[in-house]
């Protein structure tokens, strides 16, 4: 009875979902099994059984957490993407026109063959 009422009171709350979801996934990063432990990626594994349960959480968290993490990566590696970009930028930028070059190939030539109209082809190589 206790557990329906807990699980009721995540589905009604989502700042309590929120909190929880956090605090249990913070507390399975630091187990560890054989000198291997989650870390803060403990929250991303309940976070999807969370969501799987159909427990909600509060709008533009979602934008907030992406934002949060995609500072935080660029913070850890922002001194060596430059450093990367200085080396090794004509030899990414060629590669990069390669791969969408033969992504653009690959669609014109299939649009072709199935006689698809120009709209969708190009909808096609955008993806969705």
């Amino acid at each position: 009875m206790d557990n329906f009422i807990f699980h009721q009171l995540l589905l009604d709350q989502p700042l309590v979902a929120l909190f929880t979801t956090v605090a249990v996934g913070l507390l399975l990063g630091r187990f560890s099994i054989k000198g291997i432990q989650l870390g803060s990626s403990g929250v991303l594994f309940i976070a999807l059984l969370a969501g799987h349960l159909g427990y909600k959480v509060p709008g533009g968290v979602g934008t907030l957490g992406l934002v949060l993490f995609v500072y935080c990566v660029g913070i850890g590696a922002g001194g060596r993407f430059f450093a990367s970009v200085a080396r090794d930028g004509a030899t990414l930028a060629k590669l990069a026109f390669i791969i969408v070059a033969t992504g653009g190939a690959v669609t014109w030539l299939g649009a072709k063959w199935l006689h698809l109209p120009a709209d969708l082809a190009a909808g096609i190589l955008q993806g969705p």
